[in-house]
């Protein structure tokens, strides 16, 4: 919201009581707008591409910075963006990390998703994360050891350091050295798997695109998941693993997402100070 002269929600029928809070928030923020769309198809990953560029096109401006709503960005990163728009920087990509486990687990390596585009120039496709055609974006991120920007596939994200593996099966063990290598303040948080009392209902909605059962989570029954994540305290832990952007702080070890009174708050008066 600092960065953009206005914001469009586009809802896609959530039933969650998630749009009646949206409308609440856009009735006290006339910078705030909300649209209606709906699925093109049900059974495919292209549809997200396709509700991406709808959402682009929604948009009144020529440059359209699109996100989706588990996606959170470090207030170092807005900065970082501001310079470039500044620039006249419209075309941007991001290096997107996904946590789980109450954010105390790197569930995804980051992986490249283009989130500034410019109408014309730059359209999604496949899962509506990145674009065709990269060449008019710059990226967001600096390699962890040569310090300058690039494309996620080449950087050294399985092997941060010398001598040291990100092991996939065991994520928990080079947390502390990834906390210290990894360029955390240049990442886009994706946050969608990090709420323990959420996944099964995100499942379910999820996985009519992918072709997937929405009563298998993790390669197990989701009540079995359930018992068993239920005993697995990192959901609950409130102490933070990594560097967390300032307004990810209050969702760290949230089993359940709940939208926080202060948040509500700042989106109603369009002040965001909070959030440095």
């Amino acid at each position: 919201m600092p960065i953009v002269d206005s914001f469009i929600i586009v809802d896609m029928g959530s039933t969650d009581g998630t749009l009646d809070v949206c409308n609440d928030i856009a009735r006290a923020n006339s910078r705030i707008s909300i649209k209606h769309e709906q699925w093109s198809k049900t059974n495919t990953a292209d549809t997200f591409a396709d509700i991406a560029n709808r959402c682009v096109e929604l948009c009144p401006t020529q440059n359209v910075l699109f996100y989706q709503a588990d996606e959170i960005f470090h207030e170092n990163l807005i900065k970082n963006v501001r310079k470039e728009y500044e620039k006249g920087q419209y075309g941007l990509s991001f290096e997107r990390i996904q946590l789980s486990h109450g954010m105390h687990i790197v569930k995804w390596l980051p992986h490249m998703v283009c989130r500034s585009v410019v109408k014309g120039i730059h359209k999604y496709v496949a899962d509506g994360m990145t674009i065709g055609d990269h060449s008019k974006t710059k990226m967001m991120c600096r390699n962890p050891l040569t310090g300058v920007p690039g494309n996620s596939r080449q950087f050294p994200w399985h092997n941060p350091k010398p001598g040291l593996f990100f092991d996939a099966k065991n994520p928990t063990a080079l947390n502390g050295v990834m906390a210290e290598v990894f360029p955390w303040d240049e990442f886009l948080y994706d946050t969608s798997s990090s709420f323990r009392d959420n996944q099964i209902g995100k499942k379910a909605l999820h996985a009519p695109f992918w072709n997937e059962s929405p009563n298998v989570l993790n390669g197990m029954h989701k009540d079995e998941w359930a018992r068993r994540e239920a005993q697995n305290l990192l959901w609950t832990k409130k102490e933070p693993s990594f560097p967390m952007p300032k307004i990810a702080l209050g969702l760290v070890g949230m089993a359940k997402y709940t939208l926080r009174p202060e948040v509500l708050a700042s989106l109603k008066t369009d002040k965001y100070d909070i959030w440095s």
